[in-house]
């Protein structure tokens, strides 16, 4: 008999974080979950991918402006 349910996922997400937010803070991400349909985690994951993101055109920028001196 064929195994049966949800496949296995190459890259599962093994790994558990917990976090504490305020009455406001909660709301907050609570509401832009509901706004574009996703869970919290999503949203939370979305946010983390946009920060790192930023973070990198940060650090190619400053490698230009480092180049551009030189």
């Amino acid at each position: 008999m064929a195994k049966m349910g949800r496949p296995k996922s190459d890259n599962p997400r093994s790994h558990h974080f917990s976090i504490r937010f305020t009455d406001q803070e909660y709301e907050a991400v609570l509401e832009y979950s509901k706004k574009r349909s996703q869970s919290i985690t999503r949203s939370l994951l979305d946010a983390l991918d946009l920060v790192m993101e930023l973070d990198q055109q940060d650090k190619q920028k400053a490698s230009e402006d480092s180049k551009a001196e030189v």
